[in-house]
C-alpha cells in the first residue's frame, strides 16, 4: 500500500487481523464509532478479537450482502465492529432484515427485530477457565 501496513492501535507491532482490519483498527483508534467489515474466513471475528471490539458475523439471510463483493457466494457476509455490545445491536437494528435487491433476505420480510430494546444488562457473570485442558 502507498502509506504502509495497517497497524494494530493497542501494539504497532501487531497486525489488526483479517481483511478488514483497517476498519477494526479504525474503530479502536476512535477514528470511528463503528465500521462494518466483511467476512468469508474470519475477518469481522479476527479484528475484533485482535482490537478489543465487538463483531458479529450473522448468519446468511439475516443481513443484506448488497455492496459486498463476495469471494465466495455461500460464505460471505456483511458484519459491524463496535466498542460495545450496546452499538452492536444499534448497528444490527439498522442492518438486519429485508432487502429486496438481496433475494437471500427473503425470510426476515415481515420480522421486527428489536435488539437494542431487548438489550439486558447482566450483573453477575461468571467465567470458568478449563485449566488442565489448556496445558
Amino acid at each position: 500500500s502507498i502509506h504502509g501496513f495497517t497497524r494494530n492501535p493497542y501494539d504497532p507491532k501487531r497486525n489488526p487481523g483479517g481483511s478488514s482490519g483497517g476498519t477494526g483498527a479504525a474503530v479502536a483508534a476512535n477514528f470511528a464509532v463503528t465500521g462494518l467489515g466483511s467476512n468469508t474466513c474470519g475477518s469481522i471475528r479476527i479484528p475484533a478479537a485482535q482490537n478489543n471490539l465487538v463483531g458479529l458475523r450473522g448468519t446468511q439471510g439475516l443481513m443484506s450482502r448488497r455492496g459486498i463483493f463476495p469471494l465466495s457466494s455461500t460464505q460471505d457476509i456483511g458484519g459491524p465492529l463496535t466498542k460495545s455490545v450496546r452499538d452492536l445491536a444499534i448497528m444490527l437494528d439498522q442492518m438486519i432484515g429485508y432487502d429486496a435487491k438481496d433475494a437471500q433476505t427473503a425470510e426476515s420480510f415481515g420480522h421486527n427485530f428489536q435488539f437494542l430494546a431487548n438489550l439486558q444488562t447482566r450483573t453477575k457473570v461468571r467465567i470458568g477457565l478449563l485449566s488442565d485442558w489448556m496445558e
